[in-house]
């Protein structure tokens, strides 16, 4: 499965090297702050990388393990979901 970011969300990095992502089109001033591995993960979305990719890529990098690394990349996309930053890539 592939994600990808939305046409109407746009991303920079603040000044603390945090990434904020809003999505345009929303009517509130809501917007998404990614700090930490978070951040790797959607630096790889965002790259193009496959959710395996990113969950063997955080698994080999920390000292974790993979079924942690997926609960928490799961509940980090479900949050980019609620959002509305992100969708599937077919």
């Amino acid at each position: 499965m592939k994600m990808k970011l939305k046409d109407e969300a746009i991303f920079k990095e603040d000044e603390n090297k945090d990434i904020v992502v809003v999505n345009i089109l929303k009517e509130d001033d809501s917007y998404f702050k990614i700090t930490g591995v978070a951040k790797e993960a959607f630096e790889k979305i965002t790259a193009g990388s496959d959710y395996q990719d990113i969950i063997k890529s955080i698994t080999d990098k920390y000292e974790v393990t993979e079924d942690q690394v997926k609960k928490d990349i799961d509940k980090f996309l479900d949050d980019l979901k609620k959002f509305d930053l992100i969708e599937e890539n077919d």
